[in-house]
């Protein structure tokens, strides 16, 4: 009886553990670097994608954008990256 017991309370606690960590995954807007890589051959869009990385979000647009002016693409004659920055994150709601 004592075992079920401590079953319970051990699998209450890892369910409400659970239930905490995701109410705190919520984000507020922010500015993410995009990548955009694009053929020179044919001027076809091969692909985007958000640079991933925790230290790659920002709060303000000119600090994404100071980030990207000190990168330099290395030339090539086939393909070439497109930086830019993007607001992400959930819509503000007006009241």
């Amino acid at each position: 009886m004592k075992m079920a017991i401590q079953a319970a309370l051990l699998c209450g606690l890892l369910v409400g553990k659970n239930a905490l960590a995701q109410d705190a995954t919520i984000e507020r807007p922010h500015w993410v670097i995009v990548a955009t890589i694009i053929d020179l051959g044919t001027g076809e869009l091969l692909g985007y994608a958000k640079l991933p990385g925790r230290e790659l979000k920002f709060d303000d647009p000119t600090e994404c954008q100071s980030v990207i002016d000190r990168i330099h693409a290395i030339p090539t004659d086939r393909v070439t990256a497109v930086l830019t920055c993007a607001r992400v994150g959930p819509a503000e709601e007006a009241l």
